[in-house]
């Protein structure tokens, strides 16, 4: 990516997210948004997200899980629900079905240890 498409991918997720994360962690996702867009489009569509879920290296980084947990949850209120998910995935039906995989305790949202277990699906 030029320094413009970089600049404009930094402030999009700056822009997107409901919470401040410090200049590291906006970095590191920065980076990952960037791994994982295989298309250059500037968002990771599902299958992007998918492919970057097979990723066993998010797990061995829990700056890069911890940011990534962050993003999906939109809100800021430290659980990813439907509509956060459905805000990322700008899909009510991809939202859905997500949280009825990562949702293994039932109580409406996805928390950071059910967000982990749904990286190793």
């Amino acid at each position: 990516p030029t320094a413009a498409t970089t600049t404009t991918t930094t402030a999009t997720v700056a822009a997107t997210a409901t919470v401040q994360l410090p200049e590291p962690d906006l970095l590191h996702l920065e980076a990952s948004v960037r791994s994982v867009d295989s298309d250059n489009s500037g968002h990771v569509d599902f299958a992007e997200f998918l492919a970057a879920m097979m990723d066993p290296a998010i797990e061995s980084r829990p700056d890069l899980s911890q940011a990534a947990y962050r993003s999906f949850d939109r809100d800021g209120d430290g659980t990813i629900d439907k509509q956060d998910l459905a805000r990322v995935f700008e899909s009510a039906t991809i939202a859905e079905q997500l949280l009825r995989l990562g949702d293994t305790d039932e109580d409406g949202d996805i928390d950071y240890d059910e967000f982990m277990a749904l990286l190793r699906v």
